[in-house]
């Protein structure tokens, strides 16, 4: 029986049941008077408001992505005016002990981007490297909340109106330094644009090394496991052999890989910015996160200045950014 990734299961769940919340919201299998399944309602409200990489994947879909915010709004207009004949929520034990365990190397933020960023400032950490996310669920094993939750890393993708793509270590990433901005736009539902300086900034971190240039014809869909810490980008985030090996162990071949279009990129008034997101262990890179405002579900983990892992590939901050210059248009 073929592998099927555990994301895939819960992403075709959340699907369906999108499907069934906008049937019961018609009402056309209602008779005159009749009130809607508040009990169905409400479960299919959890399931498509928990935290998880499948409702993500969902809110980025082209067309989800539009009808899931408006069946929440129904729903939540629903519960509104039936108070009291609203379906408590059942509390939830977690399904493993590790989820809650004490974190010791590192802390989980949530909240989006800009809050997550002020969150770590404000306990001397720092968000996490994708190395370091690696490293985190190398040492805690595939049940941890690093593999079973999905992060964002210090990296991010960076688009130019040629096409190529600027993947920036935590040094050149212009998230960090325009952190409100760049949430600020998205909130807005713009694009987090980078001015002239910004990206020359960028451009010289390719010379220096803290930045991947990629041309599209080198941008895979999918990256085997077997490759890690060969293929130019896992060596850039330092996601190395060791790292393809625990996934080998853990049953998984490949991590997909998803970028801004092409055609989208080119389209564009100027170059733009987005995050990159290491879904779940199962799931993918996401190099196209156009959502930094995310509510609840956006998530970091931040590690402790001076106990960074050692085969972290961005090293230690550099004292100047390379991505300093004018605020990006939002």
């Amino acid at each position: 029986m073929p592998y099927v990734p555990k994301i895939l299961k819960q992403y075709k769940e959340c699907e369906k049941a999108l499907k069934e919340a906008e049937k019961e919201l018609r009402g056309d299998h209602l008779d005159y008077n009749e009130m809607f399944n508040l009990a169905k309602l409400s479960a299919l409200e959890r399931t498509l408001s928990v935290d998880t990489d499948a409702v993500a994947m969902i809110r980025r879909h082209r067309e989800y992505g539009q009808r899931l915010p408006a069946v929440l709004e129904m729903i939540a207009g629903i519960r509104k005016k039936y108070p009291s004949l609203w379906p408590s929520e059942p509390s939830i034990a977690p399904k493993n002990s590790q989820l809650i365990e004490p974190v010791t190397d590192a802390e989980m933020l949530e909240g989006n981007w800009a809050k997550c960023v002020a969150g770590c400032k404000s306990k001397s950490l720092e968000v996490a490297t994708a190395r370091q996310i690696a490293e985190l669920r190398m040492k805690h094993g595939k049940d941890s909340v690093y593999c079973v939750k999905g992060s964002w890393a210090a990296e991010n993708f960076n688009y130019l109106l040629d096409g190529r793509i600027l993947v920036a270590s935590a040094d050149y990433n212009p998230h960090f330094e325009y952190a409100e901005e760049a949430t600020k736009a998205h909130k807005a539902g713009n694009e987090f644009y980078l001015d002239d300086k910004v990206v020359a900034g960028l451009l010289e971190g390719v010379k220096q090394g803290k930045v991947l240039l990629l041309k599209r014809k080198d941008v895979p869909d999918k990256i085997s496991v077997d490759s890690f810490g060969k293929e130019p980008l896992t060596v850039f985030i330092g996601w190395n052999q060791d790292y393809g090996e625990f996934l080998d162990s853990c049953g998984i071949k490949n991590i997909k890989l998803y970028v801004a279009e092409e055609k989208y990129a080119k389209k564009q008034k100027q170059a733009f910015s987005r995050a990159l997101w290491a879904g779940s262990l199962d799931s993918a890179l996401y190099g196209d996160i156009n959502n930094l405002l995310f509510g609840n579900l956006g998530r970091a983990f931040g590690v402790r200045r001076g106990e960074q892992p050692q085969a972290a590939s961005s090293g230690e901050r550099s004292e100047q950014s390379g991505t300093r210059g004018h605020v990006p248009t939002p």
